[in-house]
């Protein structure tokens, strides 16, 4: 039986090529957001929620990723608590809710040139960054978990999980990890053999 490994207590896995590493703690919110509340920019959250699909926005210490028509994760890693980011909201005159989901899920981090490639081990999405751009957001599947995966930086994704399954996510990075590990090894050790010696017939004595 396969050893379970709690992300909480799980070190971070390193390699030029690609980290991973638990995301810092952070205050989340779902908003949602009627059409007849977004004529003007809904500026009570302290950022404007980015309106184009699968996109999102970024202000100071505050994110808001687009999730749907009218939904979106904001996320906010300088909260004094983790309700500041709902509690300092004011939504007067407008259709909106905010809910606190700050311990609804949990955060792992993807750096490297090859984050999109490990991702990719359990994710059907193109992440090449020709294709999901830095600033792109999309609700996708991990294997058997559903994920928010944000690409942060060119070589950088952020991934939301469900806490539930947030030791699922992270034993099949591992797993994913050390297939890459392994990869690169290999790689690294066929580029450092000699070229084939390549003999050649000597013609003339067959001539």
């Amino acid at each position: 039986m396969a050893e379970t490994i709690s992300i909480a207590a799980a070190a971070d896995l390193s390699h030029p090529l690609c980290s991973v590493r638990r995301g810092p703690a952070c205050a989340r919110a779902s908003v949602r957001v009627a059409p007849a509340s977004r004529a003007a920019p809904p500026l009570w959250l302290g950022l404007p929620l980015p309106d184009e699909p699968l996109t999102s926005t970024v202000a100071g210490s505050r994110a808001a990723l687009w999730l749907g028509p009218d939904e979106w994760l904001v996320l906010d890693w300088q909260a004094r608590d983790r309700t500041e980011a709902v509690s300092t909201a004011d939504t007067s005159g407008h259709l909106a809710s905010i809910v606190d989901i700050s311990d609804r899920q949990v955060a792992i981090i993807l750096e490297g040139s090859a984050a999109g490639d490990l991702l990719n081990a359990g994710c059907p999405l193109d992440l090449t960054p020709g294709a999901f751009a830095v600033g792109a957001v999309a609700r996708t599947v991990f294997c058997r978990a559903e994920i928010i995966v944000w690409r942060q930086a060119s070589d950088r994704l952020h991934i939301e999980v469900a806490r539930s399954l947030g030791d699922y996510v992270w034993r099949v990075l591992e797993l994913a990890h050390a297939d890459l590990v392994i990869d690169a090894a290999g790689s690294a050790a066929r580029s450092d053999l000699p070229p084939p010696t390549v003999k050649h017939k000597d013609n003339a004595r067959h001539a």
